[in-house]
């Protein structure tokens, strides 16, 4: 019988990285740069972008203990 062996991944998450609830895009700033590209903003309206198309949230908010690591 050939006994299979799981190695876990762990994540790597860097300090103050927020993920998109729209697109799944990482980034450390307050808004989402893809989404914000998708929408042609010009200028500083990106809080009007994050308002219509979704939120940013801590990406170690929605992992379990164990799965990541922060690092940086």
């Amino acid at each position: 019988m050939i006994q299979h062996i799981h190695t876990p991944v762990r994540i790597r998450v860097g300090v103050g990285e927020m993920t998109c609830t729209v697109c799944g895009e990482v980034t450390n700033q307050a808004y989402c740069m893809r989404c914000n590209e998708e929408a042609d903003v010009q200028g500083n309206n990106y809080a009007q972008v994050a308002a219509k198309r979704g939120r940013m949230v801590p990406t170690v908010s929605y992992l379990r203990d164990g799965e990541y690591e922060v690092v940086g």
